[in-house]
């Protein structure tokens, strides 16, 4: 799965890691990232996690916009979430409800029933 970093500044897809090498941080810590996530974009976070990206990490933020509890992502959502935090060490240090998602959307054709504001700390670059 492919990263849409900034289509106003380039139209091209490209990997976490790959958009790391174009601006000169390969290999390089990075301080803070933030995510939308809506439907299929949360396959980049199953990659990011499958490629080691988190290990870079210090801390990321993101609006997750879940779908209803009938729609069988959720439960899927949720597995990546805490694979990210088992694996690499992240721990949650803010949860709040997105104010600016209403109860209801219907983004995608699928069906939003809350969003969540969500922020992790990556415990190894504590001292």
């Amino acid at each position: 799965m492919n990263l849409a970093i900034n289509s106003d500044v380039n139209s091209a897809l490209k990997s976490f890691n790959k958009f790391k090498v174009s601006i000169g941080h390969s290999g390089k810590v990075i301080d803070a990232v933030k995510f939308d996530l809506i439907g299929d974009e949360w396959k980049v976070m199953k990659v990011m996690s499958e490629d080691f990206s988190f290990s870079f990490i210090k801390q990321f933020c993101l609006t997750a916009y879940f779908p209803s509890s009938m729609h069988s992502l959720k439960n899927e959502y949720a597995e990546i979430l805490l694979d990210i935090e088992e694996q690499f060490l992240f721990r949650k240090f803010h949860v709040s409800p997105d104010v600016n998602c209403n109860n209801v959307y219907n983004l995608h054709e699928k069906n939003i029933s809350y969003c969540m504001d969500i922020c992790y700390l990556n415990l190894n670059f504590l001292n």
